[in-house]
């Protein structure tokens, strides 16, 4: 069952109400007989409907693509069985706070409010634009706000999404045969993203997601590039170059290159939570990333003291922490790349995997195991029989009888 449901009518020409509910972070239409409001409603009427199936803390809908100055309006029910109405306002996405001169003003209306243990319709009226069309973004918590003070502040929502109104075009001389072939037609609608043309979208990302994107790609240069690019060169150098060396010198800038890299990701993580207003550390994403922040900065520091130690036994066991510990880094960058953009994006940002970063972790997975494959088992193999080939040389040349004439005849 659907947590959310919001049901626009903005004629008030009849009876019957187109619903739209919500499927997965989106707005898809329901059947236009389902008939989930059965009065007639007075023009410029917006109704907000719960299920009932989750706990209603507050609903909200704004007119706009993305939160940035869009007016809000946001509702929730008190104890006393009264309705707040809020209307605000945000630059970017944080909690969004009291607008003190709005684009225009929502009044409650009683007539449609209806609230419930079960379920609950909270309405309001505004006037009507010239536009037949307009984008709205919608949200849904659970979480009640403190008080019934339109400026309290709010908790931050659990479901989200935005969608587009189908209004049909207000004239005030109809004749009366079109005004009752009305009656009997949905006065509004509510198309999904899907549904939409993307045309009709907003091109680029608002300021959170631009934090986001930044945020995944130093991150995946960092713990994907970088980080395994360190751990690769210094099996290398010992493989195939027998341990030049000036092998210690690039590994250990490299590995520091990225954890820099890390660190400059885990700043505009942090950013973007704050942008959106949430928690710090409240998820596996964010628990995660804090972990491999510290031991990357322990592996530095293990990696230098195993380099200058002259305890041979000392040396060995540190080397096998080492070791361990960059295969368990390397492990968990990848996971937190996946979990990053399969699920941190879309709860976000409501939208879903960028196809770049899919391909990216993809392509990453792959590659660095078959090249430290290569390392550990081809080379090496290569490397024998080259030299059994030199050894092999070696013998022929030694074998040869002296021809007459050479100096050592003489």
């Amino acid at each position: 069952m659907l947590p959310l449901s919001l049901i626009l009518t903005v004629l008030g020409l009849s009876a019957s109400c187109v619903s739209s509910g919500i499927r997965n972070d989106a707005l898809a239409r329901q059947a236009p007989d389902s008939r989930l409001c059965d009065q007639i409603l007075t023009p410029g009427t917006d109704i907000l409907q719960s299920t009932g199936k989750l706990p209603l803390g507050w609903m909200a809908i704004g007119f706009g693509h993305r939160m940035n100055d869009s007016p809000m309006v946001i509702m929730w029910p008190w104890d006393n069985g009264s309705v707040t109405l809020s209307q605000r306002t945000a630059p970017y996405e944080t909690m969004p706070t009291p607008d003190k001169s709005p684009a225009f003003n929502a009044s409650l209306s009683l007539s449609a409010t209806k609230v419930s243990s079960a379920a609950s319709q909270m309405a309001f009226t505004r006037p009507l634009g010239p536009d037949s069309e307009q984008p709205v973004i919608w949200a849904f918590s659970q979480a009640r706000p403190g008080s019934a003070d339109p400026d309290t502040p709010i908790a931050r929502h659990v479901t989200h999404g935005a969608g587009k109104l189908i209004l049909p075009r207000i004239a005030h001389d109809h004749p009366p045969e079109a005004e009752a072939a009305s009656n009997h037609t949905p006065s509004s609608a509510m198309q999904a993203d899907d549904a939409a043309a993307p045309a009709d979208l907003p091109k680029g990302f608002t300021t959170s997601e631009r934090a986001i994107v930044i945020h995944g790609i130093i991150g995946f240069i960092g713990t994907s590039v970088l980080i395994p690019l360190g751990a690769f060169w210094a099996r290398y150098a010992k493989t195939v170059h027998d341990a030049h060396p000036t092998w210690f010198r690039f590994h250990w800038y490299i590995q520091f290159a990225g954890a820099v890299f890390i660190v400059v990701a885990a700043s505009f993580g942090y950013r973007s939570v704050s942008y959106n207003g949430r928690a710090h550390f409240d998820d596996f994403h964010k628990l995660l990333g804090g972990a491999l922040l510290v031991l990357v900065g322990a592996q530095l520091v293990l990696g230098t003291l195993v380099h200058r130690s002259t305890d041979v036994v000392q040396s060995y066991k540190r080397t096998m922490q080492h070791r361990t510990l960059g295969v368990v880094i390397i492990a968990g960058c990848f996971l937190q790349l996946r979990i990053g953009s399969k699920r941190e994006w879309p709860s976000v940002t409501g939208t879903e995997t960028l196809i770049a970063f899919s391909v990216a972790w993809w392509t990453v997975v792959l590659f660095w195991p078959a090249l430290e494959l290569l390392v550990l088992v081809v080379i090496p193999r290569f490397k024998e029989r080259r030299e059994e080939r030199a050894d092999h040389g070696d013998l022929a040349l030694e074998s040869v009888p002296l021809r007459a004439g050479d100096p050592e005849d003489v």
